[in-house]
């Protein structure tokens, strides 16, 4: 191929933003060479867990999840599906991954090498590396679905999840399927922004006790009011808004949450 005069010579392999592209699609280089990848980290982790004089088990862990993990899956949803139709190909080349895991967490306990690989891992608190590759595609899923349409891959996104086609599908046809995971099921939020002169419109009043509150609501005469208030005890958060219309409640809105543990529960 000559371009301008310029032989531009031909080659079967890419690599363009850290992914492998053959003339084929098939991914069979990007996954050697995150095998690869893998196995020369490893090498790299094992000098920092020394049991005498290494890096402690906490800080190590937190270095394969927040390191480790994403350089092995970076791109795994070009590769690593499951569920498709490469499915008992795909399932063996997770267990290759997830021998590296497994000499991790080896080496962030400190165990024998004939540990079982289901007991080190719950022992490091490390979820198994099939359900970790499920726990990363299902985010990658969720992340395309929640694409704006203004984004480059939005109306793709859009286009594959309302049809399975039977031939020549793209990995966005099957991560998108897999997981059952359809832009049309979320809802988009337009954010609010403000300029930073903007100010409110209408008045606003914080009594300091509840006398004084309820003497500021008499004096105003104002014909829409909203009282709002708030509570926090025993690790719960609660709020309460009502709205009043010429003495009259026309709407109330409350929202409870409980801090429990590292999550958040609320109700509406």
């Amino acid at each position: 191929m000559f371009l301008q005069g310029i032989k531009i010579p031909t080659i079967s392999i890419h690599k363009f933003l850290g992914v492998f592209l053959d003339q084929e699609l098939c991914w069979k280089d990007l996954i050697n060479y995150t095998l690869q990848k893998g196995a020369k980290w490893l090498m790299q982790y094992c000098r920092l867990s020394k049991p005498s004089r290494g890096v402690s088990a906490i800080y190590m862990r937190w270095f394969y999840i927040t390191v480790a993990v994403p350089r092995l899956l970076y791109a795994a949803d070009l590769f690593l599906i499951p569920e498709s139709a490469n499915g008992k190909v795909m399932k063996g080349y997770i267990a290759k991954l997830g021998k590296i895991q497994r000499q991790a967490s080896l080496h962030i306990m400190g165990e024998m090498r004939s540990t079982p690989t289901d007991i080190i891992d719950a022992c490091a608190d490390l979820l198994p590396f099939h359900l970790l590759v499920s726990k990363v595609l299902h985010h990658m899923a969720t992340r395309l679905a929640t694409l704006p349409q203004m984004h480059p891959l939005g109306k793709h996104v859009s286009k594959v999840a309302n049809r399975y086609v039977k031939r020549h599908r793209a990995p966005l046809h099957k991560i998108t399927h897999a997981y059952g995971i359809w832009p049309a099921n979320f809802k988009t939020i337009n954010p609010v922004r403000f300029g930073p002169e903007w100010g409110l419109s209408f008045p606003v009043e914080i009594p300091e006790s509840r006398v004084a509150a309820i003497e500021a609501a008499q004096v105003v005469q104002a014909d829409v009011k909203v009282f709002s208030d708030g509570l926090g005890i025993d690790s719960n958060i609660s709020a309460a808004t009502m709205l009043y219309k010429n003495g009259e409640v026309k709407s109330t809105r409350e929202h409870w949450v409980n801090i429990c543990w590292t999550g958040f529960m609320s109700r509406w």
